[in-house]
């Protein structure tokens, strides 16, 4: 039989290779990651947090320090390289494996088990996804995860060395993001257990100091923060006007939990559901095969909550379930901070379903090794053809810009951040209205010189289309077109000066 360090070893070479294999030449599809890399560029070159994108510079108060200071520190000694930058990502992910392997000897899972689940997670489309970009999934993850491995530890052999360890890496995990204040709850619960007074009140004291500092970091500009968001009426997919009331919390509360009942939990669990699209035939089908998800979950939990050294991680899970549907938006990537539990507490619970039946759990596991397979090749496919066509002609616009337009002028668009990466102008985005009066003022007070009306659909919006092409069309007079793409249709609109 092959050592059991051999076959993760194994993995781990997988691993190497499907991400490498996606990495590319330009940055990803999303934003955050090229906002990352602006902050950390600003820091390297002693300008701060700030957003070198926007023609103002302001300093970025919405995103912990802790991820592009780690950038800032690359950056300054090799300069700015996006290969290495993805690096980081996929060092973070293989030391997030080895750690995930380590936790499930703790959780006491047989051999089988073990390599199963370290190998279900590690090859799974989502932890491969951010290991080969630069965000801060990859990093979070890693130190979340090690944080709960040693309250784990200490859980179970009751040495202070890993509460210690596990004090050091929640806080830096709260730099990395602040939804690692969750994690203060599995502490409370482990040193209520241990009867320790005094540690309860450094826990709790720990707790607020890291509030404060959050609060007042966001402070500087509170309405570019996390905490603006999560008060405001709408979120980055639906503007509102003004702040949430209780009503509106409960129904975007319980609007999010459905979501990620009957939407985000099955394409976690068998990645090929993605490709079922809501509303469609087989749409009733996932969204069974997330109340099967919850349900295998839930037994699982119950069972693994009588096992030393799981309890505290399981109330972590618990209180961030809980929290997950407050947030204004939902989806799969702020669900993959606990892709590990999920699928823990999802294969204990059937393994426990099916009366300890190996076939039938192998089987489970089979499938959603497929479904995994499937989409991580799609992934890496799309990737190395450019990404998808929307993309594909995003980028290409903002190269003709690159090559046109002048050092000094300011590009408006949908994602602002990959403009200024990509094309390497100053750029910034638009507002949500439908107004094209206010949209004319807005892009005359900012001196926008460039316009690209792109069809980047996200969520089933295309915001350029929505909002920046009525404009176009309205005050036809005072655009130039100057580049057009089809297929989907992309344009480039110079903003004409007024005499």
């Amino acid at each position: 039989m092959m050592p059991e360090r051999a076959v993760l070893l194994i993995i781990l070479c997988v691993v190497i290779v499907l991400s490498t294999l996606g990495f590319s030449a330009l940055p990803a599809p999303y934003g955050d990651n090229a906002r990352y890399i602006i902050v950390a560029q600003s820091l390297a070159a002693g300008k701060g947090m700030a957003l070198a994108n926007a023609p103002e510079q302001p300093q970025d108060t919405k995103y912990p320090p802790g991820y592009p200071l780690l950038l800032a520190g690359l950056i300054g000694i090799f300069g700015y390289h996006l290969a290495l930058l993805n690096a980081l990502s996929l060092l973070c992910t293989l030391a997030t494996v080895v750690i995930a392997w380590k936790f499930t000897r703790v959780l006491g899972f047989t051999r089988g088990m073990r390599i199963l689940l370290t190998g279900i997670f590690a090859l799974h489309p989502l932890t491969l996804e951010y290991s080969r970009v630069t965000l801060i999934e990859a990093a979070f993850v890693l130190t979340l995860l090690s944080t709960l491995y040693c309250l784990a530890r200490f859980e179970s052999e009751n040495k202070a060395g890993w509460l210690r360890a596990a004090g050091a890496l929640m806080i830096g995990a709260f730099c990395i993001r602040y939804s690692a204040i969750i994690l203060t709850v599995a502490f409370i619960f482990v040193v209520r257990r241990n009867k320790t007074r005094a540690g309860l009140i450094g826990i709790c004291g720990l707790t607020l100091l890291l509030l404060a500092a959050a609060f007042f970091y966001s402070g500087r500009n509170f309405s570019g923060s996390y905490f603006a968001e999560i008060l405001d009426a709408g979120n980055y997919l639906r503007p509102g006007n003004g702040t949430i009331g209780l009503t509106g919390f409960a129904g975007r509360y319980a609007y999010n939990a459905a979501a990620y009942a009957g939407n985000v939990l099955p394409e976690t669990m068998l990645p090929v559901t993605r490709y079922i699209l809501p509303h469609t035939f087989w749409w009733p089908a996932k969204i069974l095969l997330g109340l099967g998800c919850l349900a295998a979950m839930s037994a699982g939990f119950f069972r693994l909550r009588r096992r030393e050294g799981a309890r505290n991680s399981l109330v972590f899970v618990l209180v961030y379930a809980l929290l997950l549907p407050a947030f204004p938006t939902y989806g799969s990537r702020y669900l993959f901070a606990a892709l590990f539990f999920v699928l823990v507490l999802a294969f204990t619970g059937m393994e426990r379903l099916f009366r300890r039946r190996a076939p039938a759990v192998l089987a489970a596991a089979g499938a959603i090794f497929a479904a995994g397979a499937i989409c991580a090749t799609a992934d890496i496919g799309m990737i190395r053809q450019g990404f998808e066509p929307q993309w594909r002609n995003f980028y290409r616009s903002l190269d003709f810009i690159k090559e046109h337009a002048p050092a000094q002028a300011v590009v408006v668009c949908r994602k602002p951040f990959l403009a200024y990466l990509v094309a390497q102008r100053r750029a910034v985005g638009f507002p949500a209205t439908a107004d094209t009066g206010r949209m004319m003022e807005y892009l005359r007070r900012i001196a926008g010189a460039y316009v690209i009306v792109d069809s980047i659909d996200i969520a089933g919006i295309q915001f350029s289309r929505r909002f920046l092409e009525p404009a176009v069309r309205d005050y036809g007079d005072n655009f130039e077109l100057l580049y057009r793409l089809e297929a989907p249709q992309t344009a480039v609109y110079k903003v004409k000066t007024e005499p």
